[in-house]
């Protein structure tokens, strides 16, 4: 039951983001649905979802739950400016997810919770990945538990996650033909009026 729970959840997640990626909303619209979708599945209240700009250096947060309760997002950071961000950046980039059972392991990589935000006990960031690129991450964290996160949890999100990631690259590459159909059109049109 819990397994088909699982296969349930992750198809809606699926869904939702094939929803928004045909209603052509960008990831930032995207992210709500499936990150209060993601919440359900994993029964938490504690969710953030980063965004990486790779052309401008830079993380976004574009969601952001503790406790069950949307909390203010940060100023985007720049991802070599940030000691920390950038070692969980390349972290991702290599592993695909890192994965802190106690607080003792996060205080070993240098983690503390953001300003305004309370510690917690385990935590597990997957890389939102198309292809072998890192487009974000999603951050699951337990304020109850230590050892919270199963191999069964990281295999469903890292699904996900990869899910998510082939979505966007498809949206983002389809964006890109269109504005290029747009530019091609308007060039043809000026040139149309020229030859008149």
């Amino acid at each position: 039951t819990a397994d088909l729970d699982a296969r349930v959840g992750e198809l809606e997640i699926i869904s939702a983001v094939q929803q928004g990626v045909a209603g052509q909303l960008d990831f930032r619209h995207i992210a709500k649905p499936v990150g209060d979708k993601l919440r359900e599945v994993f029964r938490t209240g504690n969710l953030s979802m980063l965004w990486r700009d790779e052309a401008h250096g830079l993380l976004h947060t574009l969601y952001n739950y503790e406790h069950g309760v949307p909390i203010p997002h940060r100023a985007p950071r720049k991802l070599e400016s940030d000691g920390l961000v950038k070692l969980m950046v390349d972290r991702l980039i290599r592993d695909k997810y890192v994965l802190m059972n106690t607080r003792a392991e996060q205080m070993a990589m240098g983690m503390k919770p953001a300003p305004g935000t309370d510690w917690c006990l385990s935590m597990l960031n997957v890389a939102i990945v198309a292809g072998d690129k890192v487009l974000g991450v999603i951050a699951l964290q337990d304020h109850e538990r230590e050892h919270a996160y199963t191999d069964t949890d990281i295999r469903l999100l890292r699904t996900l996650a990869s899910s998510m990631g082939v979505a966007m690259e498809h949206a983002r590459l389809v964006e890109e033909t269109k504005e290029a159909l747009e530019r091609q059109t308007a060039t043809a049109e000026i040139l149309k009026v020229i030859a008149g």
